[in-house]
């Protein structure tokens, strides 16, 4: 029979797994930046849990400086990651906090500046592959990924794989 101890660090390594590296990385940012915003406007307040007001703030803070609304809503998702994973009430979603991001997201709609892959842009980025890749394998592999996501209408992410996982084939 494990012991609890086993169990217990069992359970925090599937939870330390339950989100990849990046969001791990966003999340980090996001609650340092939330960090920073408390103590500059609320110093030796306590951080979390999050009040409403705060979130508000935040938001606003966040506006001020010029940060899309994808950018506030992974901040917030961060903040609520806190809140649910310690058990703590979470604001993130309640109702004059979704209306303020739709609210912001209404006021400042941002245009998507990344280009459609046209046979043209195909056909300039296959050839770069002489310029940029020393091997053949590497032009004939990023060659056939390019022409597959085109042709399939596929995102890289569906296409590729951000982490090396021996339980993957």
């Amino acid at each position: 029979m494990p012991s609890h101890e086993f169990l217990k660090t069992t359970a925090e390594s599937m939870l330390a797994q339950s989100l990849v590296l990046a969001t791990k990385d966003n999340y980090r940012n996001a609650i340092a930046k939330y960090h920073l915003f408390m103590n500059m406007y609320y110093p030796g307040c306590q951080i979390f849990p999050a009040t409403t007001e705060h979130l508000a703030l935040f938001i606003a803070y966040c506006s001020h400086k010029g940060l899309s609304q994808g950018s506030i809503a992974t901040y917030l998702s961060a903040i609520s990651f806190i809140h649910k994973i310690t058990n703590l009430s979470d604001q993130t979603h309640h109702f004059t906090i979704r209306k303020q991001l739709q609210g912001y997201k209404t006021q400042h709609k941002s245009l998507d500046s990344r280009l459609p892959i046209t046979p043209t842009i195909l056909l300039k980025l296959i050839t770069s592959l002489d310029h940029i890749c020393d091997s053949h394998y590497s032009k004939t592999l990023l060659k056939a990924m390019f022409l597959l996501a085109f042709n399939a209408f596929l995102r890289i992410s569906e296409i590729t794989r951000s982490t090396m996982n021996k339980h993957n084939i």
